[in-house]
């Protein structure tokens, strides 16, 4: 959940700063854990010690889409919700297969309101009973 005392653990991947920074400062504040990352090799990794409630992700990189960073983050976890946050329109089943689809033209607040819609259809009020006091900070930088 991302309302009350159980905040959600964000994983953002884009390999631009400018683009990562930005809503994981909003969402920080929010009171979210946030780690926003720029190298795709570590998207297993996180998945496995930060163990995200959501990935937010732009597989568009070095200029083509690389969905096998999509299928490599849904075969390690499918109840991990992936929210693609592109501007890359041609048509692709990959986009079905997301939770959710924003082109990054969309203004925060409109990222915001599709990352609770998306939260709100996991199971509300239950812990995932996970310890992320190791953590730390609000928001982590790799």
């Amino acid at each position: 959940m991302i309302y009350g005392a159980l905040m959600s653990r964000i994983l953002i991947f884009d390999a631009y700063p400018s683009i990562r920074e930005f809503p994981a400062d909003e969402l920080s504040a929010e009171g979210n854990t946030v780690v926003p990352i720029g190298n795709p090799d570590l998207i297993p990794h996180l998945i496995v010690a930060f163990r995200p409630d959501l990935l937010i992700m732009d597989p568009y990189l070095r200029g083509t889409m690389k969905w096998e960073l999509f299928d490599s983050a849904r075969a390690q976890n499918p109840q991990l919700p992936i929210l693609l946050f592109t501007e890359w329109s041609a048509p692709d089943p990959h986009f079905c297969q997301a939770e959710a689809c924003l082109p990054k033209s969309y203004i925060l607040d409109r990222l915001s309101q599709k990352i609770k819609e998306i939260m709100g259809k996991r199971l509300p009020g239950k812990s995932r009973g996970k310890d992320v006091s190791a953590w730390g900070a609000k928001r982590a930088v790799l």
